[in-house]
């Protein structure tokens, strides 16, 4: 997933150098690193494995062009040969905006490279990705050996081709590298298929390496260009979530079982397609900048938007002695458990919001400096929670009104209503313990923001 530093005018694009063993993937890397001018390389860092290494550095390109007046910094990785270091393999694959897929031409190396061909789809399924709709290239490296299986028996085995379903993309499409070959074409069999593009190369000579890289950088340039401000489903999504927050704010405030009933329906809706467009949009690459403006806009709003009832409807001040169904009638509704009401007191609030609002200050600080601070396990598990929290209490909104309206007062509706509530204070309870403990996390972690300057030039 490509990431911005507005501070330096970059986009930050990830690519990474996958396959076998022994195969290539480092010699690539270093032959770039060792051209590329060193005022536009970051430090080549290396990871030692017992039998090769992987790389890491990144570099801004001169001749590539811009993208709406943003530089273009690639950082490229390799992952390791061996599948005993799989769960390294899956981690860089993490955010890939782009793959090369270095293959060894060696006859008997053809199985190695099946196999890790093979784990590269597996592993960027287990993401969400399809690899057929991102940006990919196979390298067909050692082209000079003897041994050198044909390159129409690797085209066979490694790059055969994936069926195109899509009837707009169903088009004769020319190899722009190979004379008189196509990446698109339809087969005797009246199947359309489409192949990743490839290089010949012969990296220990650095033949091949820079066309390679050339080839994977203008598909991550295409895509971004084509991908970074169009209103795609993820985005409609998000969008949706902004249309409905004022209802949801709005409708439990309303003495109406059947008003809240829909501000529970819709809250449902929104919680449940905050999960959905962000699995969409990496799984099909959809990623933008719209998207990565108006995501957290649409959680900060539905955060605020569901606090607005909930303390309304909630606050410590409501609570009386008329006890139920009395204080359902009147509109006072905290959570009801085993061992008395629980109602939310404006410092829980204080605790939630005054954090979302520090931490979206100190992410925008931190980026001025040229510093994405990503979340964090504590943090994701404290948004799970606070949906769960306010969940429960739009449950009760609802279910409340419809009971005191009915009379309900029977063992069964009691058992509900407790098991609801202590599902709302032990969810409120672990939201707000989670949310101090995630902050003090960032503040430890990135705290250093505060006394750095902000980034002038690269970042």
């Amino acid at each position: 997933m490509s990431m911005i530093n507005y501070a330096s005018r970059e986009i930050n694009c990830k690519i990474v150098y996958y396959g076998s063993g022994l195969g290539g993937k480092t010699t690539n890397l270093e032959h770039i690193y060792g051209k590329v001018q060193p005022d536009t390389r970051g430090k080549l860092i290396s990871l030692a494995t017992e039998t090769e290494r992987t790389l890491f550095f990144d570099f801004l390109p001169v001749d590539l062009g811009t993208i709406r007046g943003f530089k273009t910094r690639f950082h490229l990785y390799t992952v390791p040969g061996q599948v005993y270091y799989n769960a390294s393999r899956k981690l860089i694959l993490k955010g890939v905006d782009g793959l090369v897929f270095v293959a060894d031409s060696q006859v008997e190396r053809m199985e190695a490279n099946q196999e890790a061909m093979q784990n590269l789809y597996d592993n960027m399924a287990e993401y969400g990705y399809d690899l057929t709709k991102m940006p990919f290239i196979i390298q067909y490296n050692k082209r000079d050996l003897p041994n050198a299986a044909p390159l129409s028996e690797l085209q066979a085995a490694l790059n055969p081709g994936w069926e195109i379903t899509d009837p707009a993309r169903q088009r004769v499409t020319p190899d722009p590298f190979h004379a008189g070959e196509f990446l698109v074409e339809q087969l005797p069999t009246g199947e359309w298929i489409e192949r990743a593009p490839y290089f010949e190369a012969v990296a220990m000579n650095g033949d091949g390496v820079f066309e390679t890289l050339r080839g994977v950088s203008k598909l991550v340039l295409k895509s971004l260009a084509s991908t970074r401000y169009r209103v795609n489903l993820p985005n409609a999504f998000t969008v949706g979530r902004i249309v409905v927050t004022p209802l949801i704010a709005w409708m439990p405030l309303m003495p109406s079982s059947g008003l809240r009933l829909a501000a529970f329906a819709l809250f449902l809706a929104a919680a449940i397609t905050d999960y959905i467009d962000g699995r969409l949009a990496r799984s099909r690459k959809q990623e933008t900048d719209l998207g990565r403006l108006l995501d957290p806009l649409a959680d900060k709003l539905l955060l605020v938007a569901t606090c607005i009832p909930m303390y309304v409807l909630m606050r410590p001040e409501l609570v009386s002695a008329e006890g139920w169904p009395a204080q359902a009638l009147a509109n006072v509704l905290p959570f009801r458990t085993p061992f008395g009401e629980v109602p939310l007191t404006w410092w829980i609030l204080a605790i939630v919001l005054g954090r979302e609002l520090f931490m979206t200050l100190f992410r925008q600080m931190a980026a001025r400096r040229g510093v994405v601070i990503a979340a964090i396990g504590p943090a994701k598990w404290k948004t799970g929670l606070q949906l769960v929290w306010t969940g429960a209490a739009y449950c009760w909104f609802w279910t409340a009104t419809v009971a005191a309206n009915r009379g309900w007062d029977t063992p069964l509706w009691n058992a509900f209503a407790n098991f609801n509530g202590i599902v709302g204070v032990v969810t409120m309870t672990g939201s707000v313990a989670l949310t101090l403990y995630s902050l003090g996390l960032y503040l430890r972690s990135y705290g250093r923001v505060f006394t750095s300057a902000p980034v002038g030039g690269r970042g």
